[in-house]
């Protein structure tokens, strides 16, 4: 399936289904999500939107500026530390649709998103311990550079930044 029938736009409630499964399926790079914390989530994002092929929610990001009433520890840390910034806390692609490039698609939305809001910087963090070895390969051919780790529990993750 080709991403010629995929196209992007905003998130509707409807999408919320198969965003909680593709969640659920990544979960070990993630934190979990029901519909209850999808909705505080969705409703504090200034990014919310998926990659629809055929009707199918092939994959979704969800994006945070500084300032928004989120309580992720890890956009918290950003939110104390960086300037004016969107903050990417979650993109999933569902496995039938990797190599597709579903999530470098999101990825030049949401910074094209970021540009024209005047956000400076583009952040986000990959877990190094465990390691997820394609997440951090896809991040640095997307311009992304480490400027801190921070461990939590068993997890450590590399702080990452892209300038606009």
């Amino acid at each position: 399936m080709g991403l010629e029938a995929g196209r992007l736009r905003d998130a509707t409630p409807a999408d919320w289904p198969a965003v909680l499964r593709l969640n659920e399926e990544s979960v070990q790079h993630l934190s979990p999500m029901d519909e209850v914390r999808l909705r505080a989530l969705a409703e504090a994002a200034c990014y919310f939107r998926v990659v629809d092929v055929n009707g199918a929610v092939a994959g979704f990001l969800l994006a945070f500026r500084k300032g928004a009433s989120y309580d992720g520890a890890i956009f918290q840390l950003f939110n104390e530390r960086a300037s004016d910034f969107v903050y990417i806390d979650r993109i999933v692609v569902g496995p039938e649709f990797r190599g597709q490039h579903v999530a470098s698609r999101l990825y030049n939305d949401v910074a094209e998103f970021a540009r024209t809001s005047d956000a400076e910087t583009l952040t986000c963090e990959v877990n190094v311990v465990p390691p997820n070895p394609a997440s951090s390969q896809f991040h640095s051919q997307h311009g992304f550079h480490e400027i801190g780790r921070h461990k939590a529990g068993e997890k450590t993750v590399a702080l990452l930044a892209r300038e606009l």
